[in-house]
């Protein structure tokens, strides 16, 4: 079991671009992120140098559950490509371990990037933060890191049915910073467009972020940390069914571009 876990991981590094040198694995993880968490930042402050610890651990906390949903929907729906969708489907039993090797990768990078981004921006912001602080900081980031895995779970099996497998990733990219309260607050948003975006595992994770560097750990604030979880599994069973669907589907008409 461990020996697939392993193996999954390992097909995974090797599948990204950013680790085949150390120079841009840092640059990928820790420049780039660190430059779109201060944008971030910078259109949430409409450009002031008021930068405040809420503000800070929402963006931060969004560059690494977005790089997550966008990994994990990128290193999926390309499986098609590179044989392991065939693999996943004429294997004698449900490759498990294999998978969650596999997703662990972009969690683990998910989370690397939202943390080290977080203690940076925190640390600019000079702000005041507690042990605990720190603790309800990193925990808040692994919350929506693994929360938006599971949402790229679902974008990559959408994805099965288009030509170009890269489009939900490339959409999610650029809209989950717009309607998930990075930029600003959910509460601003019209009431009839907050109920939608509350099915995003990230909506709730900056919401949570923003409770517990203004007030504490406040029950509202547990609220959403918890609510950023279970959309997250949500949004990994509904992309699992729809996974399965596609392979059903594939194995019907003998779709060539799912099974090449």
């Amino acid at each position: 079991m461990i020996g697939g876990f392993m193996i999954g991981a390992r097909i995974a590094i090797n599948s990204l671009p950013e680790t085949r040198t150390v120079v841009t694995l840092l640059v990928r993880l820790v420049a780039v992120p660190l430059l779109t968490a201060l944008f971030y930042v910078m259109l949430a402050t409409g450009g002031t140098t008021a930068l405040t610890p809420a503000d800070a651990l929402a963006a931060s906390l969004a560059v690494g559950a977005i790089q997550a949903t966008v990994a994990t929907c990128s290193l999926l729906a390309t499986d098609r490509f590179e044989g392991t969708s065939t693999f996943h489907l004429t294997a004698p039993r449900p490759p498990i371990m294999l998978s969650a090797g596999r997703l662990s990768v972009p969690t683990v990078i998910g989370f690397v990037t939202g943390s080290i981004t977080s203690v940076s921006l925190l640390l600019i912001s000079a702000a005041s933060v507690s042990p605990s602080g720190w603790a309800l900081a990193l925990l808040t980031v692994a919350a929506a890191v693994l929360g938006s895995v599971g949402l790229g779970y679902f974008l990559a099996a959408l994805s099965l049915s288009l030509r170009d497998s890269l489009v939900t990733a490339n959409l999610a990219g650029y809209f989950l910073p717009l309607i998930c309260g990075v930029v600003a607050p959910l509460t601003l948003f019209p009431a009839w467009a907050q109920i939608p975006l509350g099915i995003l595992p990230l909506s709730h994770g900056t919401s949570a972020a923003r409770e517990f560097m203004t007030s504490g750990a406040t029950s509202s604030a547990w609220l959403s940390l918890t609510l950023c979880m279970l959309t997250g599994i949500g949004w990994a069973v509904v992309g699992a069914v729809v996974w399965r669907l596609q392979q059903h589907r594939a194995l019907r008409i003998g779709t060539a571009e799912f099974l090449q």
